[in-house]
Parts: C-alpha cells; structure tokens; sequence
C-alpha cells in the first residue's frame, strides 16, 4: 500500500510545478507588453523624426536631400532598435553595449607571432622585510 505522504509530496510537487509554469507565463505577459510598448515609442519617435525633417525640407532640393537621408537613418536606427530588443528578448538575456560597429575590421597582431613565451626570470633572494612604521628621511 502507498504512503499516504508520498501521495501528499507528489500533489505538492504538480502544484507547485503548475504554480512555477502560471508564473512563468505571467511574466511573459508583461516583458511581451513591454515590449510592445517600447516598440510603439521607437516607431512614434521615429515616425515624427521623418515628418520634421520633410516639413523642413518642403521646397528646398538641398534640404529635401538631407531629409531624405535622415528619413533613411531613422528607419535603419528604429528597425534595428526594434530588431535587436526582439533578438534579446528571445534569448533572455540583457542587451550588451556594442562598442565597435560590426563592420569595423578585426585587429591583427602588430609584431610577428613570437615562438614561444618566455618565462620571468625568478629571484633566487626574497625582498627585504620592511620595517614597521614610516620611513626614514633620506638626505
């Protein structure tokens, strides 16, 4: 016959399982509607960049240039942006700052690969002790 405490671990154990996996979801919830959320932000600040910089640019070619350019770097910033924090949230991991763009080229060694590393010279006398207290004026 089965122990009646085995029967109670066992429930526990479903329960709290069931309970782990309500919260789980739950927090998915939220980071997903924050997401969107921050999503919405960049793509409005995005949308209003561009209009700004059309309605500057109304009639002058030059500038109608520029706006054209910026409109393009919005986009390109906002796609990314949104891209990367999806790229983060699908691995659950904090974003990292990137410091070099990933275009930049990988650095080469300046000096020849040497044969083999050499080891420090080891003293064969351990440092003199210091005395306590604080040090004699030398003149």
């Amino acid at each position: 016959m089965a122990n009646p405490l085995d029967r109670l671990k066992d429930l526990h154990r479903k329960v709290f399982v069931k309970g782990q996996e309500t919260v789980a979801k739950e927090l998915a919830a939220v980071e997903f509607q924050e997401q969107q959320d921050h999503t919405q932000r960049v793509l409005k600040a995005a949308a209003e960049t561009i209009n700004m910089a059309t309605q500057l640019a109304d009639g002058n070619p030059h500038l109608q240039r520029l706006a054209e350019d910026v409109a393009l770097a919005v986009r390109e910033g906002a796609a990314e942006a949104v891209a990367g924090r999806q790229r983060v949230a699908e691995r659950g991991e904090a974003p990292e700052a990137t410091p070099f763009s990933a275009s930049s080229a990988n650095s080469a060694p300046s000096l020849p690969e040497s044969p083999t590393p050499k080891a420090l010279p080891h003293d064969s006398q351990p440092p003199a002790k210091r005395k306590r207290g604080r040090p004699r004026k030398e003149s």
